[in-house]
Formats: C-alpha cells, structure tokens, sequence
C-alpha cells in the first residue's frame, strides 16, 4: 500500500494505526517529532528520512528499507538499529548516546556518522564504508573490526578507550587521531603504523616516538 509523505506524518502523529509495508512514495520529514516511539513494520521510504530530535524513538522496524539518506541525529532514546538495513545514501547517527552496536549486515552506501556515540562499544565485522566514517568523541568504543574499509576519511578524534587499530584497515583517505591513542600501542608495534594513512603530524609524532626508543630514551 503506497500513501503520500504528508499523509504519512498526519496519521502517525495523530496516533493513528498504521498497516505493515507502507510505502512512502517520496521524502519523508519527520524532525524533531517527540510524540511517537516506533514505526510501523516494513515501512519503505522512497526518498530521504529524517528522524533527528525524535527523542522517544527507541528502534527502527524490522524490514525497514530507505531508498536515500537516513538521519538519525539527536535520537537519544534510540537503542538498536534492525539486522540488515540497508540505507541507499548517507546514514547519520550523531548524538545518539543510548546506541550501543551497530547491527551484522548493515549496509550504507554513503557515509556513516557516529560522531558523540558514547555508548557505541564495537562496529560489526564485515563493514564497508562507501563515504567517509565519523567515530569522533565514541568515548565507549574498544576496538575496530579487522578487514574494516573505509573509502573517505575516518574520524578517531577523541576515541579515548580505543587502543589499538586492527593490522587489515584500509582507509582511502586521512585518519584523523590524536597523538594520546599513539600512546596506547605498544613499542614494537609501532613501525606497522607507519603505514596507515594518518595526518602528518600523526607520522612525525610516531616518528618521534620510534627514535625515542632506537635512542633509548623511552
């Protein structure tokens, strides 16, 4: 069953039932809607979604498809995305501190933005970022998966319980850290660090770090 944005956004802000596999014939904007907690099953977006600032939304449904970005941004409640999801362009997660994983399977074609997911522990195996991924200020995040690829850039700033980067990383372009996640790697691992596409001053400071210790000094 198809029905229009507006349509869409009347009933479901008027508490109205809304049938399984509703198919949203375009962009729907649903900003700052703190009414609603869930959306119906099987819900198909032909264009954009916005969902920023909906401060009661706790899941996305199962079956969920979105055909362009998708904006989560400000969703403090939201807990858990659904296993498969599949965002045809950019999916933004920002500020949603309730977040703790990302689900297996999940599938952006744009880029991903996590930027202040304090909760956020691990990302699934197995990711593919097809933009550029943003994990600046992810204060709870532990570890990245190994095999992770990442066509942009990615955003460690502030990462503050990450302590190591996984040996098969692949980042197209920079990765942006600060020299405190440098201090974390062991000595001997090191030199592997060289590799990986870091600002400049990130391979000065590794740099510095390695004649430190060829001199004896650390």
């Amino acid at each position: 069953m198809s029905i229009s944005p507006n349509d869409f956004k009347e009933k479901l802000l008027a508490g109205e039932h809304l049938p399984e596999g509703l198919v949203v014939e375009g962009s729907l904007y649903l900003y700052g809607c703190t009414s609603f907690t869930h959306l119906p099953e099987g819900l198909v977006v032909k264009g954009y979604l916005s969902l920023s600032n909906c401060t009661s939304l706790t899941h996305l449904p199962e079956g969920l498809v979105v055909k362009g970005s998708l904006n989560l941004s400000n969703c403090t409640s939201l807990t858990h995305l659904p296993e498969g999801l599949v965002v045809k362009g950019y999916l933004s997660l920002n500020n949603c501190t309730s977040l703790t994983h990302l689900p297996e399977g999940l599938v952006v074609k744009g880029s991903l933005n996590l930027y202040g997911g304090t909760s956020l522990t691990h990302l699934p195996s197995g990711l593919v970022g097809e933009g550029y991924l943003n994990l600046s200020n992810c204060t709870s995040l532990t570890h990245l998966p190994s095999g992770l690829v990442v066509e942009g850039y990615l955003n460690l700033s502030n990462c503050t319980s990450l302590t190591h980067l996984p040996a098969g990383l692949v980042v197209m372009e920079k990765i942006y850290c600060g020299p405190s996640l440098i201090d974390k790697i062991p000595r001997e691992d090191l030199p592997l660090y060289l590799n990986f596409n870091f600002e400049d001053h990130i391979h000065e400071y590794i740099n510095h770090k390695l004649q430190g210790v060829t001199n004896g000094h650390e």
